[in-house]
């Protein structure tokens, strides 16, 4: 949702992580946080005191940032296929196994796959509304 980004750009991003190939990647969307440029260039006016403030996180369900030409539908749609595409490999899968070493890491990545396919569902619900 950055000024100038295109569907072409979120690609290459996608893309671009999985050449790097980290054991963990996120995908974050513009956040118009209060005092920063963005958020004085373009959401001064919109937001005032009676924000949600809930929706400034990256993995909320609202796109607070649509300065680009890219669309709100789109967005949504690009983060769940921007995680989808990093951790459903089967070599990612596979080496994110073969990290696993204590009963404790397996609940801590066993958590965050789950809490990730929950955040990817509600994302999908959410660009089906637009």
């Amino acid at each position: 949702g950055a000024p100038n980004e295109t569907l072409k750009t979120i690609r290459q991003t996608i893309d671009f992580a999985k050449e790097l190939d980290p054991t963990i990647a996120t995908f974050g969307r513009l956040i118009p946080f209060p005092g920063t440029e963005i958020y004085d260039s373009y959401y001064k006016e919109i937001y005032n005191k009676n924000a949600n403030w809930d929706d400034f996180v990256h993995k909320g369900t609202v796109v607070l940032a649509t300065i680009c030409e890219v669309s709100e539908k789109d967005i949504q749609r690009m983060s769940s296929v921007a995680f989808k595409e990093f951790y459903l490999r089967p070599m990612k899968i596979w080496h994110i196994i073969t990290l696993i070493k204590t009963f404790g890491e397996f609940k801590a990545y066993l958590r965050g796959a789950l809490g990730l396919f929950r955040q990817m569902v509600k994302w999908q619900r959410k660009s089906k509304t637009l």
